[in-house]
């Protein structure tokens, strides 16, 4: 073999496979775009939670 067989084989060996960075590139999208919903629920949660406070009734039922 030649130095350059060599050197191939070598790059070769040492490169990661095609699927595996785009399983990365998959996860890192998909944090991304968990990240970025849960900013928008944080800067709409004054509006998403609203709390409505209702006095209870003050009639007293009728004794029979």
């Amino acid at each position: 073999m030649n130095s350059s067989q060599k050197s191939a084989e070598k790059l070769r060996s040492t490169q990661v496979p095609q699927i595996a960075v785009v399983l990365m590139i998959i996860i890192i999208v998909s944090l991304t775009l968990v990240a970025v919903f849960a900013n928008i629920q944080h800067f709409r949660r004054h509006q998403i939670e609203t709390i409505v406070i209702t006095p209870a009734s003050s009639t007293t039922p009728v004794p029979r």
